[in-house]
C-alpha cells in the first residue's frame, strides 16, 4: 500500500513538473520575411506564398497550431487573411523558414500602398497554440512589420 501511494505521489509531482516546464516556453520570434512569391493576382485578391523566418528560443522543439491570424493596415483595419497549415514544427534553438499562404484584398493593398508610400506598415494580429511535450499554451500577439526597401 505504501509503495502504491509513493508511486501515485511521484506521478503527480512528475506531472506538475512537466506542466510547469511546458508553460514557461517562449513564443516563436518573427525574424522577418525571406521572400514573397506571387501565386495569383486578380482584381479582387492577391494570393501570395510568404516565406517567413521564425526563431524558436526554447531548448525543446515546438509545435505551433490553431492559428487565428489577421493582416491589418496602418489604421488596423483588416486587409487580408492567412491560411496556415494545421501545425508548424519549429526545431529547438534554431531559425526556421516557413511558407505561409496569404490572401490579400487587391483594392485594400493598393489603397494601403498609395496612402503610405514609401513606408508601408502592416500589422499581424492573432493567436496560436504552442505545444511542448503534449502541454499547450495559447499565445496572443500583435506585431508591426515595415518592409525594408
Amino acid at each position: 500500500m505504501l509503495k502504491k501511494s509513493i508511486l501515485v505521489l511521484f506521478s503527480v509531482i512528475l506531472l506538475l513538473l512537466l506542466s510547469a516546464c511546458g508553460m514557461k516556453q517562449k513564443a516563436p520570434v518573427f525574424k522577418g520575411v525571406e521572400t514573397v512569391k506571387i501565386i495569383k493576382l486578380t482584381p479582387d485578391n492577391l494570393d501570395l506564398l510568404l516565406y517567413v523566418r521564425l526563431e524558436n528560443l526554447n531548448h525543446k522543439d515546438l509545435k505551433v497550431r490553431n492559428f487565428d491570424l489577421k493582416i491589418l493596415d496602418g489604421q488596423e483595419s483588416p486587409i487580408g487573411k492567412i491560411d496556415v497549415r494545421p501545425w508548424i514544427q519549429l526545431p529547438a534553438n534554431r531559425i526556421t523558414t516557413v511558407g505561409i499562404p496569404v490572401q490579400l484584398r487587391t483594392r485594400d493593398c493598393v489603397r494601403l500602398i498609395n496612402s503610405s508610400f514609401p513606408k508601408v506598415t502592416v500589422y499581424l494580429q492573432g493567436s496560436c497554440q504552442v505545444v511542448v511535450w503534449g502541454i499547450s499554451k495559447r499565445i496572443d500577439f500583435h506585431s508591426q512589420y515595415t518592409p525594408v526597401s
